[in-house]
């Protein structure tokens, strides 16, 4: 290479290449001294097999550029693409039902990606970043994972993910910066316009495994709702924004039928021949041809919607002078009723089309007249033709649509204080009505599976841990969001391995932080204080007033370090969780189980939570586990419960007089009254659905008594309160929110799906072993969370552990390999 002169790539730091070779922020943060061993591994280096270098006639190492996406080799290759065969194959049933749920969200990930891809220059090169094992790239501004595209300096290889870019460039200079960006070589700031653009994701896999999911869903029969399953929606998909039209609106052209009237100026271009060959046969022909004639700003979106309006008022009055006559009629024998709902009089119906004439009067007469609806927009809209008929071709009218976009014009002009009572997000798509089992069904249909029903309907109870099946029914529920309780877990368990006493002896030399459940101070410790006072009060902290301290050893130790430290514990869990097809690490509906072992794993458990309970402390609205919400779906097993002795501690008979207090189900009265259960803690589950209720509801309790609230601070995500019964109680009169309240007992395992609220407050001291997994039907809540997280404030620790996308994009990458696989499988045995 020294005689030919040609590149190669950077293998090792930057200090190690050359004394003269530009180094890496990293590697001028760590430079090894002569003689001594290298102070950190290579794969560290920020340019470590991405920058290539070559030899100069003078045989001087100097930078040849940075390789590009063509560049790749059959190594790189097989991480991303589908077309490795070599792993154990998933059945198809598993494969079909996966990839019908998180098809869409790829399809809106790809899309992201290539609207990224449209923010590069036309003479920018894209550069190619090869991952790298063991290495979790991420952006240096917000911490997330990168997935594929984002912006790297070539000279110190700062790196930012699509998301802060974009916020950099959008970004005035009076509004406050979310995440601050380091500088660069000599202290300069980096300037988003110098980045240059890279992806890791190699070549085209990334459309080609886009494009294999739609030739499969379309062959399997798998519903899709993503606007790139139609050949016409792709190319509105390209339509520029022009006159500040939203994306909202943008979308809401694709659902019409005139799809073809607003192409974009590309395809108008390209097509004024064709047109004229054809003569005006098609609306997209009419178009393209008129565009040369007419000023440039009568081809926006909004003239075009204009035109239309006025074409479909016309069409309206037409279709509703029958319908009005006889809603005349109707109107004016109602009227004689003084009682009739519809005695206020109305405009006639030709009246209130000839105010949707225009679009410009429409916007003037709709404007003030906002109400919050919902659309398949999924925004606030105002109604044009609040008296038109509906169509009986088409599900979707022309004046439906018409409303969409009317509402996404609009919603611009919403001051910014008031739109935060519409809620412009949509609702997460449930199941149609009619497929959804009733319990009664369900307990018919899967009558091998014995279980119960508690908390009106809204939670399953598994009653056998070892019934092979408990998987089937818990999907179905799984499927609505709901809860699951699996009952007798600790019998599958070696629980000598569990005991507190057990515990100490092994780990009680370690330092470890203290939660007080009461102010939420930590304090660092030896744990073999807390292990000591676990099961006797009298050796437990105490403040200075006298009052026994309720002691948290949180998530320690977790991970990684729970199966160093834990190895005889870790198996054992491993084996013991319920329902593995979705609980276990390697179960085939966990999403996480297909990201390759070449990556850096998220940390999604098993943690250690230990804490004692609140029967010997006076105050007894402490939260061991204050209310919060869950990123990921989590699996909760109780696996020891120590009861207390000594002075001031409640009875056994007190403790459940505490317990039968609560809102109960009568299923769960009778498990407390069963002299073989062991009651330990005490939960209060909410729906997902209702956090900006409950979130509000927290702030208006704040303000009653006096604590300041934030702008930047979330009550719910600062895990700052634990909701006592009283205010639970006005939680329901002022807001109607439903708390679901379970008694965890020993050897019990709650299942809960990402978004759901929860708090948990022990009654006797607790050790409870969590372990998270990702599912796929509540894959799009967990990216939707971490999002939200995203975008909060700095005081707010964003940690982005699930890497949802790198999740998403393998999770897919592995069900169509299989559903290939059983393609091949079916062309062989047709040939034989």
């Amino acid at each position: 290479m020294k005689q030919t002169g040609e590149s190669f790539l950077q293998d090792d730091s930057c200090c190690e290449i050359g004394p003269n070779l530009q180094k890496c922020r990293e590697c001028r943060l760590i430079r090894s001294k002569k003689g001594e061993e290298p102070t950190h591994s290579p794969v560290f280096c920020r340019f470590y097999y991405f920058r290539r270098l070559s030899f100069s006639k003078n045989g001087v190492v100097r930078i040849d550029g940075f390789s590009s996406p063509d560049q790749y080799d059959d190594e790189a290759m097989s991480l991303w693409t589908h077309e490795n065969y070599d792993d154990d194959e998933l059945d198809v049933e598993t494969s079909k039902y996966i990839l019908d749920i998180i098809g869409d969200k790829f399809c809106q990930l790809v899309t992201s990606e290539k609207t990224a891809l449209s923010w590069v220059k036309k003479d920018a090169k894209i550069a190619w970043k090869r991952a790298v094992r063991g290495v979790r790239e991420m952006c240096d501004a917000c911490e997330a994972t990168l997935f594929n595209i984002h912006w790297v300096c070539q000279k110190c290889g700062f790196v930012v993910c699509l998301d802060c870019y974009k916020a950099k460039e959008r970004k005035s200079s009076r509004d406050k910066e979310l995440y601050a960006w380091m500088k660069c070589v000599k202290g300069q700031p980096h300037d988003h316009k110098h980045l240059m653009p890279t992806q890791i994701i190699p070549g085209s896999v990334l459309t080609d495994l886009l494009d294999a999911v739609h030739n499969l869903r379309e062959k399997y029969g798998i519903k899709s709702h993503c606007h790139c399953t139609n050949k016409q929606n792709i190319q509105v998909g390209n339509f520029p924004a022009m006159n500040g039209v939203s994306q909202v609106l943008q979308n809401v052209l694709n659902h019409s039928n005139k799809i073809s009237l607003c192409m974009p100026e590309s395809q108008q271009q390209n097509n004024p021949q064709k047109s004229e060959s054809k003569g005006n046969s098609s609306p997209g022909s009419d178009v393209s041809t008129d565009s040369k004639l007419t000023p440039p700003e009568s081809q926006s979106p909004l003239h075009w919607l204009a035109d239309l309006a006025e074409q479909k008022s016309r069409e309206e009055k037409k279709e509703n002078k029958e319908f009005a006559l006889e809603k005349q009629i109707k109107e004016e024998q109602e009227q004689d009723s003084p009682d009739s709902p519809n005695s206020r009089t109305s405009p006639p119906v030709s009246q209130n089309n000839e105010q949707g004439s225009t679009l410009r009067d429409l916007l003037t007469t709709t404007a003030g007249k906002l109400r919050v609806g919902s659309t398949d927009a999924g925004i606030a809209f105002a109604p044009v033709y609040s008296m038109g008929t509906p169509s009986g071709k088409s599900g979707r009218t022309m004046p439906n649509i018409l409303d969409d976009i009317i509402a996404s014009v609009v919603e611009n002009k919403i001051p910014p204080n008031k739109a935060s009572k519409i809620n412009v997000k949509p609702e997460p798509k449930e199941e149609p009505k009619e497929s959804r089992k009733s319990p009664m069904e369900e307990n018919k249909l899967y009558s091998d599976i014995p279980h119960s029903w508690i908390c009106e309907q809204h939670i399953l109870w598994l009653k056998d841990y070892k019934n092979s099946n408990n998987w089937k029914l818990f999907k179905e529920c799984w499927k609505h969001g709901q809860p699951a309780v699996v009952s007798g877990v600790h019998k599958k368990m070696n629980i000598s391995l569990w005991k507190a006493e057990s515990i100490s002896l092994d780990f009680g030399d370690h330092q470890a932080d203290l939660l007080n459940c009461k102010d939420s101070i930590i304090s660092n410790a030896n744990v073999k204080e807390f292990w000591d006072g676990f099961e006797e009060v009298s050796k437990r902290q105490k403040t200075k007033n006298g009052e026994t301290v309720v002691l948290k050893l949180k998530d320690c130790p977790s991970g990684e370090d729970f199966k160093t430290m834990m190895p005889a514990r870790y198996e054992d869990l491993l084996k013991s969780l319920p329902l593995p097809e979705y609980c276990s690490p390697e179960g085939k509906f966990n999403l996480a189980s297909h990201l390759p072992g070449f990556f850096v794993r998220p940390d999604l458990g098993p943690r250690l939570c230990s804490a004692y309970g609140v029967a010997a402390a006076k105050d007894h609205d402490i939260g061991t586990t204050n209310l919060h919400v869950e990123v990921s779906d989590v699996v909760n097993i109780l696996v020891y419960v120590g009861i207390a002795k000594g002075n001031g501690i409640l009875s056994k008979a007190g403790i459940l007089k505490k317990f039968e207090e609560e809102d109960l189900d009568d299923i769960l009265r009778k498990r407390l009254k069963d002299s073989s259960e062991i009651p330990g803690a005490l939960w209060h589950i909410y729906a997902g659905k209702d956090i900006d209720k409950i979130r509000e509801f927290l702030q208006k309790i704040s303000k009653e008594q006096g604590i300041e609230v934030l702008p930047e601070h979330d009550p719910i995500r600062d895990q700052s309160w634990y909701v006592n019964k009283k205010l639970r109680q006005r939680l329901l009169e002022e807001y109607g929110v439903r708390t679901w309240t379970l008694i965890q007992f020993l050897g019990d395992a709650i299942v809960l799906p990402a978004g759901a609220l929860h708090q948990v407050q022990n009654f006797h001291s607790c050790i409870q072993v969590t372990e998270d997994f990702v599912s796929p039907e509540h894959l799009v809540q967990s990216f939707h969370l971490t999002q939200e997280l995203r975008l909060l404030k700095e005081e707010i620790n964003y940690d982005d552990k699930l890497q949802v996308k790198n999740i998403l994009y393998h999770a897919v990458k592995e069900m169509v390999r299989a559903l290939k696989i059983h393609e091949d499988e079916v062309e062989d045995m047709e040939e034989n």
